[in-house]
């Protein structure tokens, strides 16, 4: 082979190379660019500093923070003061709250700074440049929930700093009011009179039910004017109303009715949990219910059942919300409402039911004796234009014969042939242990 066209092969070769080279390099870059798009990056916290005061050696401030996705870590949001020579810093929490700087410098600038760490070092969210001096003013100091979260009205310790080193103010006065968000305005404001040289007093009996509250802090002149302090606007902790409730336990199940309250602009998501011994046992997820514009359908509840379970022994059943506090923004897991209750013991039954003209007569008999049933029951319910009305109910105490408890009992027919008859045993110590043996449905539904 001559060395032109060994040179031209090479060639070739090379150029080959280079094409398949390049198509993996394409592909590689395509797949790594797919890869990036995916990654989900979380919204960066933000916070405001609402209000900044400076007075003859103290500093006040009101900041809002939110953090939609959780992003800053625990323990590390603070705010802070400081200039070159000096440094104070303190931990916030979410969402709005006010504080206090003392014991500073007179006619001395300092930077007031919101800070958070999402992993990366301190981030700053917002700042602000104050300078100490002698002036007059005032400010609120902070804003303390003094009672229990689900109490049905609350109280809050209210500080605040008043500097009057003029003597320019009457009086020192709060103002505060509270209403539902949907409401357009405050309507009824309480005012008091606060002692100048004090620096905490109290708000009480707000309605715990996600209230908007309005404080106002003002000052009246000697020349009869009032003077806006700090006005600030926060709310009483977010609340859910839903709500559960054991219907009946069984040896080996338990049926719950679930009231999950839908919140309108707020999604939630509801889950049932059921533990024993700490782990979970199993999960139900619950949908929120919708009002109907029909009045009988407006509170309808959802009955959940779990089966499977193990007799005589101690369940704990928990109704969990989880949802993005809307005033934080920062995801909330919360019990709403928790039970605990024990499985009834194994036991078997018999039951007759005989069909007559009028009536039925029925005969249950329950093994063992030592069954914890001992008296049976039945209810009949009527349709009427497609809607189930309560028609009769009657119990019966469980006899003896043999060792063996028994009852038996007629039930007459309403004139109404559209019937639901439910037949029962329960125990007259626990009323949420019944069993359901047989249901008579005369509807075509049936």
């Amino acid at each position: 082979m001559s060395r032109l066209q060994k040179f031209k092969e090479q060639q070739n070769k090379l150029n080959r190379f280079q094409a398949l080279k390049s198509i993996f390099t394409s592909f590689a870059m395509t797949v790594a660019v797919v890869v990036v798009a995916a990654v989900v990056v979380p919204k960066s916290p933000s916070g405001s500093i609402q209000s900044g005061e400076a007075f003859t050696n103290v500093i006040t401030y009101t900041v809002n923070v939110v953090d939609e996705d959780s992003a800053i870590l625990p323990d590390t949001l603070v705010i802070r003061l400081e200039n070159q020579v000096e440094v104070y810093e303190r931990s916030l929490e979410l969402g709005i709250s006010s504080g206090i700087f003392d014991n500073l410098n007179p006619n001395t600038e300092y930077t007031l700074k919101i800070l958070a760490n999402k992993g990366y070092g301190q981030e700053l969210l917002d700042r602000m440049t104050l300078k100490t001096a002698e002036r007059t003013g005032g400010a609120i100091t902070g804003i303390v929930l003094v009672s229990e979260e689900d109490a049905w009205t609350i109280d809050y310790s209210i500080s605040y700093f008043i500097s009057d080193p003029f003597d320019e103010y009457q009086t020192i006065n709060l103002r505060y009011a509270s209403k539902y968000p949907s409401v357009p305005e405050y309507l009824f404001y309480s005012s008091f009179l606060l002692d100048e040289s004090a620096t905490e007093t109290m708000i009480q009996g707000i309605y715990n039910e996600n209230m908007e509250i309005n404080i106002i802090l003002e000052a009246v002149t000697w020349e009869n004017e009032t003077i806006v302090l700090e006005n600030i606007v926060f709310h009483t902790p977010y609340r859910i109303y839903s709500s559960m409730g054991i219907e009946h336990v069984t040896n080996n199940s338990v049926s719950v009715y679930v009231w999950p309250e839908p919140v309108s602009d707020l999604e939630i998501e509801y889950e049932l949990v059921l533990s024993r011994l700490g782990y979970v046992v199993d999960t139900y997820r619950v949908e929120p219910f919708i009002y109907d514009t029909e009045p009988m359908h407006q509170f309808e509840s959802s009955e959940i059942t779990f089966n499977g379970l193990a007799s005589e022994k101690e369940y704990h059943l928990e109704l969990i919300a989880t949802y993005n506090d809307p005033y934080t923004l920062v995801e909330i897991v919360k019990i709403l409402a928790a039970e605990d209750f024990t499985t009834t013991p194994d036991f078997s039954y018999n039951i007759d039911v005989t069909d007559n003209v009028d009536h039925y007569l029925v005969t249950i008999t329950v093994e063992p004796e030592t069954a914890i049933y001992d008296f049976a029951y039945y209810n009949i319910y009527t349709y009427i234009d497609g809607f189930q009305q309560f028609y009769s109910y009657m119990s019966f105490n469980f006899e003896t014969i043999d060792g063996k408890p028994f009852a038996t009992f007629e039930i007459y027919k309403p004139t109404n042939p559209d019937y639901r008859i439910i037949i029962a045993i329960g125990d007259n110590e626990y009323y949420i242990n019944f069993v359901i043996l047989e249901i008579i449905d005369t509807t075509q539904e049936g």
